[in-house]
């Protein structure tokens, strides 16, 4: 059981049951998550995804699917399609904006260090274990 403030948000077992909020105090608008597990949610989540969907996959190949990466004109109109989207929704949205511009710091801050140590491994091991 999940409380907020004394009130029950939630009841169960159920797997990462996140509840987003905005509370307004103080003219700053707050972004508030709660878990009814906590973090361990999050992780179980991210965890089970990455159970079964390489099941999925092969189980999509051999009935005959064939996987094709998009190209990079694609990849460039969609991300480019996705910022203006972004743009417009934090001219009209501060929490969206307040959140927006915090995920795009550490995205910025945070890419560079993947691409040294999290994509080099994936990528050998994606060569070896493949």
């Amino acid at each position: 059981m999940s409380k907020i403030n004394g009130k029950i948000i939630g009841v169960g077992a159920k797997p990462a049951s996140i509840v987003f909020a905005v509370r307004r105090s103080h003219g700053a608008a707050h972004l508030r998550l709660w878990s009814s597990g906590g973090v361990p949610d999050c992780v179980w989540c991210v965890a089970k995804y990455d159970q079964v969907n390489p099941p999925a996959l092969k189980r999509l190949i051999a009935n005959g699917a064939q996987l094709r990466a998009f190209s990079s004109q694609i990849m460039e109109a969609c991300y480019k399609a996705a910022k203006e989207l972004h743009s417009d929704i934090a001219k009209t949205n501060e929490s969206f904006k307040k959140v927006y511009e915090s995920m795009e710091a550490f995205q910025g801050a945070a890419y560079p260090w993947f691409g040294v140590a999290e994509f080099n491994y994936d990528s050998f091991m994606i060569r070896h274990l493949a």
